[in-house]
């Protein structure tokens, strides 16, 4: 495993299971942000695909990249909660291995995050957006996920919309260290783990959204969540 030296300001946590499919076009959404100070940290759980091959091939070309590799499977919250665990950054994305990120994604949760740390201090704090979606092809399915499920979030506290619907995407969120201690370790029985975050964040710390798609979420039949009917 490569030496964590020169440590970015952010981190940017992908748990991997056969993704081959679509993982090419993450990565190279990831890579190609226009905030570029962060480290790709890719667990993968023992995927029987080619993922493995293809996170190699782009960590020769791209130092940014880091893989990892469970030695038995975890499953997505369990390989989530391990990745968390080893991002030291100041600050943590999570990434789905089969979205596209737009290329500001990272840069405004960034200034999102500063500005409201400059407001609020240093409280536990995430930042997360809408997204548009788009099918296993690529094709655009609707220009705003919020509206298409009718989640009805702001950036104001709102304990009844996240104990109900939610509507808090963990492939958009971006977060602070001070949120991590507070959401680590998950308990035992979590079956999900970006509503732990939200239900966390909306309890202890300042919640923003940003109403704008900054994700692209591919929706296709091997979604763990808002799988294609």
């Amino acid at each position: 495993m490569k030496s964590f030296e020169d440590k970015p300001r952010l981190c940017i946590a992908m748990a991997l299971y056969n993704a081959q499919a679509h993982l090419r076009e993450q990565l190279e959404s990831i890579l190609s942000q226009s905030y570029d100070d962060f480290r790709l940290l890719v667990c993968d759980d023992c995927s029987q695909d080619s993922s493995v091959g293809i996170v190699e091939e782009y960590a020769e070309r791209d130092s940014r990249i880091v893989l990892l590799r469970n030695p038995v499977r975890l499953g997505a919250v369990k390989n989530f909660e391990r990745l968390l665990g080893l991002c030291d950054c100041r600050y943590i994305a999570l990434s789905d291995q089969d979205d596209i990120w737009e290329r500001e994604r990272l840069q405004k949760g960034m200034d999102a995050l500063e500005s409201a740390q400059e407001r609020y201090g240093n409280v536990p704090m995430a930042v997360h957006s809408d997204l548009s979606m788009i099918d296993s092809e690529g094709r655009k399915i609707a220009d705003s996920f919020m509206k298409k499920r009718g989640y009805g979030l702001s950036g104001e506290r709102d304990f009844a919309h996240i104990l109900g619907p939610n509507g808090v995407m963990g492939n958009t969120l971006l977060f602070n260290e001070e949120l991590k201690r507070e959401i680590l370790p998950f308990p035992e029985t979590l079956a999900v783990h970006d509503y732990w975050i939200a239900l966390n964040c909306e309890l202890f710390g300042r919640r923003i959204y940003i109403d704008e798609p900054l994700v692209r979420y591919r929706i296709h039949e091997k979604n763990l969540s808002n799988p294609k009917s």
